[in-house]
């Protein structure tokens, strides 16, 4: 998001407006929103996250994934990468509406296939969260964290791809899923994901490298997210 934005101008009011409606968990109307300020983008995008994700609604129960070419590449060096012939999920939605965005899935297991030797995810499930909803569209960007994945072969390459540590259990990866076509897409921008443990490679990985997974998988049964 650009920097730079103005932000809304405190006053007395506006504090009291704002504690209230925390109080109350309720998430203001765009009236009650400009009430209260000099309304930014940067404001305005937050208030229409707040809105999208606090009322959720979707249909849930168990769900598997199927990817065509999945890739974990570093992206420090950009000339080294894990790549697969396809991927599979398998996991859980939750059910219902008024859901809240965080902690709306999980991913309970994954695997690869084809050329990228033994790449594995650990540290499962990882949790899937509802971020914005795009009503156009029909589209849902969010986060999969609690991201970890292990590349081994014997004769050449060992590392970890993590958050903050080899094991911390934390990473993250961007998604944008689409209604009706039960497209759900890994998305290379936003990872946390980094290399740890890196023994051999050739020099290809190093430790600390910025890494990013990306995939485009077909979720089925086909899910339907919807916003407010």
């Amino acid at each position: 998001m650009a920097r730079g934005l103005r932000r809304l101008m405190a006053c007395g009011r506006c504090r009291r407006g704002r504690s209230q409606r925390e109080a109350s968990g309720s998430v203001p109307t765009i009236q009650q929103f400009r009430q209260h300020g000099d309304i930014t983008k940067r404001a305005l995008t937050r208030w229409q996250q707040r809105r999208s994700h606090a009322h959720m609604r979707l249909l849930g129960g168990l769900f598997t994934g199927y990817a065509g070419t999945t890739e974990l590449a570093d992206t420090t060096t950009g000339e080294a990468g894990i790549f697969c012939a396809s991927s599979s999920s398998r996991g859980t939605f939750k059910s219902g509406s008024g859901l809240a965005g965080a902690g709306i899935g999980s991913v309970k297991a994954m695997s690869f296939r084809g050329g990228c030797f033994t790449l594995t995810a650990g540290l499962l499930p990882w949790k899937i969260n509802a971020r914005s909803y795009q009503p156009g569209a029909g589209a849902t960007v969010g986060t999969i964290t609690g991201v970890h994945l292990r590349f081994t072969d014997p004769t050449f390459c060992d590392f970890s791809a993590d958050g903050t540590g080899a094991a911390a259990g934390n990473g993250t990866v961007r998604f944008r899923y689409v209604n009706g076509a039960g497209r759900l897409q890994i998305l290379r921008t936003g990872s946390t994901l980094h290399i740890y443990s890196v023994k051999g490679c050739g020099g290809a990985f190093h430790d600390g490298d910025t890494a990013e997974l990306s995939s485009i998988s077909m979720i089925a049964p086909v899910q339907t997210i919807t916003g407010p």
